[in-house]
């Protein structure tokens, strides 16, 4: 088994990364895929988000992946930045898709916010108090290794703060 990094550059080349803007409102649809023997602690970055924005929405649907019961989404430097964890479950905690999540049925990405920081921008959810940083990026981690294949799919609605 081998801990994996899934980074958006290697999904820049595929259709399957896809990333829509406006000037005060981004929707983005990002999917990745989990293989059997990815190990624990393997990261599937999803996309880069402005530090100035509000998550709003961030919904996960997925096929069945067997394992997969404890996956956090949180937030990592850019790969510019060197990609180090800020907090790999400062968004969502132990997320469960391992028996599939059809539509209809979306994770809450964005679970483990506080009501107090309803409408945070990233850079004061992560704790960005010299708002240096320009955006970070949104991964997903796994906390059990995998032990089955299957595709994940994250939707967001970010707006400016």
């Amino acid at each position: 088994m081998a801990v994996v990094r899934v980074k958006l550059s290697d999904l820049a080349t595929t259709p399957d990364a896809l990333e829509v803007g406006g000037s005060d409102v981004i929707s983005f649809v990002s999917s990745f895929t989990i293989t059997n023997g990815d190990s624990i602690g393997s990261i599937y970055e999803i996309a880069n988000v402005p530090s100035g924005y509000v998550p709003i929405q961030i919904q996960l649907n997925s096929a069945a992946v067997a394992s997969c019961n404890d996956t956090d989404i949180g937030l990592y430097e850019t790969e510019a930045e060197g990609g180090a964890v800020i907090d790999e479950n400062i968004l969502a905690d132990a997320l469960d898709f391992s028996a599939g999540i059809a539509i209809g049925s979306e994770l809450n990405c964005l679970k483990d916010l506080t009501v107090a920081k309803i409408g945070y921008t990233f850079s004061q959810i992560a704790g960005d108090v010299t708002g240096e940083r320009q955006s970070y990026t949104l991964a997903a981690t796994i906390n059990v290794a995998a032990t089955g294949t299957g595709k994940v799919y994250v939707r967001g609605i970010l707006v400016r703060g």
